[in-house]
């Protein structure tokens, strides 16, 4: 894949946390939380800007995901 597969990954992830919403937000211990993975999740409202921390793919939020998206 290249660079620009990220926007493709992001996608399948979002599904992932809609598809097992319940679950999530068991994992997460809260609405809060899971609200803010999903938005964080989003792309930045302009691409060619550096990403802010808030859209960081940050591995102790999203292994996890990661591991169960297949």
């Amino acid at each position: 894949m290249t660079e620009e597969s990220h926007i493709m990954i992001r996608r399948h992830l979002i599904q992932e946390l809609k598809d097992h919403r319940d679950d999530y937000v068991g994992v997460y211990a809260g609405e809060d939380r899971y609200n803010y993975i999903l938005n964080g999740l989003h792309p930045p409202a302009n691409m060619s800007d550096i990403a802010h921390v808030d859209k960081w793919l940050t591995f102790p939020d999203m292994g996890y995901i990661v591991a169960t998206t297949g």
